[in-house]
């Protein structure tokens, strides 16, 4: 990581787009390769880099999945209702997880049955961890909260916590997602990715996370070829912070992420929105954001939340 410790200029409006159109862009790229190994990708695409459709859920090109919905969801009511209300939040996942959605994680889909059966939201993810992992499921669902809170790290903090107790109550799925919207929040706000990179471990030890701190900061110590690929939470963290913070654009961070297979999808969406909030909307390719079926959606609500958080701008 020889990035020099230096504010960037995109403009926070451009990062606002960026973080979130990145987020699905990252997605749609990665949906299709889930769940194969490098090999494989190798075998059929050479190098995938463009968005097409196919894989185990036969999605579309362009067509989001899980960690988009789940994330639009939270977007949706921060921008509708202009503040924070998990409720809120829960009752469109409920809508959306009885909508028919294909590819919904385990780990969730326990969670919010359990919501359904009376139970109250912020034990749920706790209830669910039972019988699941650490998985990566909450933290691209944080980006809305990284924008909606970028002047604000202790609201950020708390409410990044509460959006994934309430389905990945595992204590490292928690740190994971608490400092992936911190790394967003710093990203957004124009700090680099060292820079950023030092915040986020700051407050894992902070938060007695030992063990998100030492993720988030040994990354940069990492080869490609040593980068873990499934759901597992700190291999997410890992692996996204290395993708961007080891390219020069976002094309290339959300390519390494999604080449390496494995949980392509989730990778992809949590390197995408870093990168995307590093780089700005400017700076993802026009021929991804042009078969991107939410592009215009993502646009509208990007610029309604910084309208927002900042009201005179």
């Amino acid at each position: 990581m020889s990035e020099p410790s230096q504010r960037t200029t995109v403009c926070v409006a451009d990062r606002f787009r960026g973080c979130l159109t990145g987020l699905v862009v990252g997605e749609c790229l990665g949906a299709p390769l889930d769940g194969l190994s490098p090999a494989m990708i190798k075998r059929l695409h050479d190098e995938a880099t463009e968005i097409r459709g196919g894989g185990f859920l036969g999605i579309q090109a362009g067509e989001h999945s899980r960690n988009a919905a789940a994330t639009l969801c939270v977007l949706d009511s921060l921008v509708q209702v202009s503040r924070f209300d998990m409720d809120d939040i829960v009752a469109r996942w409920l809508a959306w997880k009885n909508s028919g959605v294909r590819g919904l994680d385990t780990t969730t889909s326990e969670a919010l049955g359990y919501i359904e059966k009376g139970t109250q939201w912020h034990d749920a993810g706790r209830k669910a961890v039972q019988s699941q992992t650490a998985g990566n499921g909450a933290m691209a669902r944080v980006a809305p909260l990284a924008l909606f809170f970028l002047n604000d790290r202790a609201s950020l903090i708390q409410h990044a916590t509460e959006l994934s107790l309430a389905t990945h109550g595992h204590p490292e799925a928690l740190g994971a997602a608490v400092a992936t919207s911190v790394l967003l929040a710093e990203l957004c706000d124009g700090a680099s990715v060292v820079d950023a990179v030092e915040v986020a471990a700051a407050t894992g030890r902070e938060r007695d996370e030992a063990g998100i701190a030492g993720c988030v900061r040994g990354s940069a110590r990492k080869d490609l070829r040593d980068l873990g690929t499934s759901s597992y939470c700190l291999h997410t963290l890992e692996t996204s912070v290395w993708c961007v913070a080891s390219s020069a654009s976002f094309e290339e961070a959300v390519l390494h992420a999604i080449n390496l297979g494995g949980d392509a999808c989730g990778h992809g969406a949590v390197t995408g929105a870093l990168a995307g909030a590093l780089h700005g909307y400017q700076a993802i390719p026009q021929r991804w954001t042009s078969v991107v079926r939410l592009h215009p959606h993502l646009l509208e609500a990007a610029d309604a939340l910084y309208r927002l958080v900042f009201p005179r701008a």
